[in-house]
């Protein structure tokens, strides 16, 4: 477990901990709001999930999963799994822009943002390199 979180999987976990809370909040009862019936007591309306089926859980835990799969990559192609990922993510914001994606945007500006934090700084490579 040593050496597995730096600083880059610091910012990759806060963009999976946005994901997540995007899709929680997709799914509770607060996205939907609620109506006011003609007597002018408010009456909580029907759930996404309600409205649209149980497939839309899958839909919103697509960029979820998503940034877990990069968030929680270890060895080799990590940078790559970022990329990808990011980029993915970034398109499905993107096709579901007027709907869900701006939901899932802040998790694919972190997520983005994680590129340009390095994986290790130099100072804790020279030091574990360094014989004591």
């Amino acid at each position: 477990m040593r050496g597995f979180l730096d600083a880059r999987r610091v910012v990759q976990l806060a963009a999976l901990a946005l994901a997540a809370a995007a899709a929680a909040y997709l799914l509770s009862d607060r996205a939907s709001g609620a109506t006011t019936s003609d007597a002018g007591s408010a009456a909580p309306a029907a759930t996404l999930v309600d409205v649209e089926g149980r497939w839309v859980i899958w839909l919103l835990l697509t960029p979820v999963l998503l940034v877990a799969t990069h968030a929680l990559w270890r060895g080799r192609g990590r940078t790559a799994a970022i990329v990808a990922g990011t980029t993915l993510l970034f398109l499905l914001c993107v096709a579901g822009a007027l709907t869900i994606g701006i939901f899932f945007m802040p998790a694919a500006l972190v997520s983005g943002l994680a590129l340009l934090v390095p994986a290790r700084t130099t100072s804790s490579r020279r030091n574990a390199s360094a014989p004591t």
